[in-house]
């Protein structure tokens, strides 16, 4: 065991190596501010001054990424902020009280899902890319999304090329699995994609851009889990305007073999992931049920006794 004076000097140096930077949760393009460390002659005391000029609302308070020390994220409110018309993701996200906070978080993502064009899709993409380097679970806001399977969905379909990678690996780390998204969540997401691009696509195009812009975004579902490949022809042939009969939630699970690869992916994908809990199980719907009909062993799997998740 070390002597006090060790661990005091153990703790000044961590100190000395920290770093830290306030990043806006409201703009989250915004550069961070440093935070200056407080000293008592020429030593840091472990305080940190307040940056000035701060605006309003809540700010992620997180090691800088040049820090050679690095401390678990924490919020800093700054007072004054006032409800804008900026987007209301932004209201929801300055509620001080965690209770009301998720509950208009889960609001907003809601109206989003059913607006290809919501302008609270950049919000979420500029978060995504400021913060990608913390993981998933600082921020409840990715909480929100994956308690909600027809959001998650509609993520991914919103991506392009150059982030829905980043989409992909978010949730990895978070307590949810794609190949349980409902069959119907993700054809609402893509026929909301397609009405978009019917809207503004030139006259005479619109067929041309549906297709290409479908059987992109379908590259993007297959690569999120190859076992939803099956899943993705159907998918085309409905959106697209082919003719394609009995639909079903858990159509997946009539491809012989897939559900003894679901079951066996998403039982050990959950459990390496931190907070799935036994309420998680509950916001991916039908295909669920199907497969408590289906192995009601196997099913029991999905479930974990971890903390949950914050």
């Amino acid at each position: 065991m070390g002597s006090a004076r060790n661990r005091g000097t153990v703790e000044q140096e961590f100190i000395d190596n920290l770093k830290l930077e306030a990043h806006s949760l409201l703009n989250p393009i915004e550069h961070g501010r440093e935070l200056l460390p407080c000293l008592t002659q020429g030593v840091r005391t472990g305080d940190w001054d307040r940056p000035e000029s701060l605006s309003p609302g809540p700010w992620l308070v997180m090691s800088a990424k040049e820090s050679a020390a690095s401390v678990r994220p924490a919020i800093l409110v700054q007072p004054g902020y006032e409800p804008t018309n900026n987007g209301r993701l932004r209201d929801a996200i300055a509620i001080a009280d965690e209770k009301e906070r998720r509950e208009c978080i889960d609001e907003c993502i809601k109206r989003m899902t059913g607006q290809y064009d919501h302008k609270d899709w950049q919000f979420i993409f500029e978060t995504l890319e400021a913060f990608r380097h913390l993981p998933a679970t600082t921020l409840d806001l990715w909480d929100c999304f994956a308690r909600n399977p027809h959001a998650m969905a509609m993520l991914l379909i919103e991506t392009g090329e150059s982030n829905y990678q980043r989409v992909i690996e978010l949730a990895n780390e978070l307590p949810f699995a794609w190949e349980l998204v409902p069959f119907n969540a993700w054809l609402e997401a893509l026929c909301t994609l397609r009405e978009f691009i019917r809207s503004s696509a030139p006259e005479g195009m619109a067929d041309m851009l549906v297709e290409h812009g479908v059987n992109e975004k379908l590259k993007y579902v297959i690569e999120s889990d190859a076992l939803l490949e099956k899943m993705v022809f159907v998918l085309s042939e409905k959106v697209i305007g082919k003719a394609v009969e009995d639909l079903k939630d858990a159509m997946v699970l009539a491809v012989p073999d897939v559900i003894d690869q679901l079951i066996t992916s998403a039982s050990n994908d959950l459990k390496q992931r931190q907070g799935a809990d036994v309420r998680w199980a509950e916001f991916h719907g039908g295909l669920l049920d199907e497969i408590r009909i289906q192995s009601p062993t196997a099913a029991q799997s999905l479930y974990t006794n971890q903390a949950d998740y914050h």
